[in-house]
């Protein structure tokens, strides 16, 4: 969908699909890569990575993700590359898809800060409790990293809260986007 050299920021992206089956959501998949890299820094299925949680594509609008009538994807997380940018849709489903419309926003510039983070992002799913078992427990063990706001969003309050729980030897971080 896109492939771009130089050195610029990914700036929205935007998606509108012939199907919006919860088969096809969930079994097209977005990879993006950053600087030549093989392995994808972002791989998800198409829907999830937009917000249509399960398959199920619905209306919502939130600082980083839209999809205002429930029929279009739309994302606006800048996310910076060095030297090459690209994007990729492959639909591993057996939905055919007639038509996929898009428009990838990316600006080409001469320098970015030393400190500006390669966006990643990935989709697991563990086997799902089998009757009569425990459920998940729903606490993640992992990093987070914190970014410069006014580097990203100049002069505009960004509405993610992170916030920090210690739980006997683990650590947990929340990550709320309002």
């Amino acid at each position: 969908l896109m492939d771009v050299a130089g050195m610029g920021t990914l700036r929205r992206m935007w998606f509108t699909l012939s199907s919006r089956d919860p088969g096809a959501l969930r079994a097209c998949v977005i990879r993006i890569y950053w600087d030549g890299e093989e392995k994808p820094a972002v791989e998800a299925p198409f829907g999830d990575f937009f917000g249509a949680i399960l398959g199920r594509a619905v209306a919502f609008d939130s600082e980083l993700f839209a999809n205002m009538e429930g029929r279009s994807f739309n994302c606006f997380i800048p996310m910076p590359f060095r030297t090459r940018a690209r994007v990729t849709f492959t639909n591993e489903s057996s939905v055919r898809l007639d038509q996929l419309f898009y428009e990838i926003d990316y600006t080409l510039e001469e320098t970015l800060p030393d400190t500006a983070l390669y966006f990643h992002a990935f989709w697991h799913r563990d086997r799902p409790p089998e009757p009569g078992e425990p459920g998940q427990n729903w606490h993640y063990a992992g990093r987070a990293i914190a970014f410069d706001r006014n580097l990203i969003y100049a002069n505009t309050p960004i509405p993610v809260e992170i916030t920090r729980e210690n739980a006997e030897v683990n650590t947990y971080w929340r990550v709320y986007v309002r």
